[in-house]
């Protein structure tokens, strides 16, 4: 069962159905919208046209990307295995996340493409933020004896204007 008018999905396995419809007529206001939208188009004898509805398409795709990506990231900051999302981890997410019905059953393709995705969005911001940088290492014995590195670890933060060390 589906909202002709947002294209959300209500499965008749979940035994709350009928509240979730309510709720999602009563309170969405993006329902409301496309509802009024429709019955005015309706009126006037006119049809979603070809643009409005790539508009959608493309809407709903771009809904399903970032969730993708914030579904890998989450995973990777957890150090969960992607390879979790082949089992029930992956399954809960798909019934349960309407914009994650799309996202792929095979990790290897969450792995290739969301993940490098993330990985290289975090090192462009780590570039942006960090233009000076100062490290210095130290080797000094420890209280037994025994040879060990110190290192610290220091950037220049132009937004703040200070030094903060690490």
């Amino acid at each position: 069962m589906s909202c002709k008018y947002c294209g959300i999905e209500f499965n008749y396995e979940d035994s709350h159905i009928s509240t979730r419809l309510k709720e999602h007529i009563n309170s969405s206001a993006k329902h409301k919208k496309l509802k009024k939208n429709y019955l005015e188009r309706d009126k006037s004898g006119k049809q979603l046209t070809i643009e409005e509805t790539q508009v959608r398409l493309k809407a709903k795709e771009q809904t399903a990307e970032s969730v993708c990506h914030a579904f890998v990231y989450s995973l990777s900051l957890a150090g969960i295995p992607l390879q979790s999302t082949d089992g029930p981890l992956g399954q809960f997410a798909r019934k349960w996340i309407p914009a994650a019905r799309n996202m792929s059953t095979n990790s290897g393709h969450l792995r290739n493409k969301y993940l490098t995705d993330n990985f290289e969005r975090h090192t462009d911001c780590i570039k942006h933020k960090i233009k000076k940088i100062s490290l210095v290492f130290d080797e000094s014995p420890d209280i037994i004896g025994r040879k060990t590195v110190n290192s610290l670890c220091s950037f220049c933060d132009d937004i703040l204007k200070l030094n903060q060390f690490y």
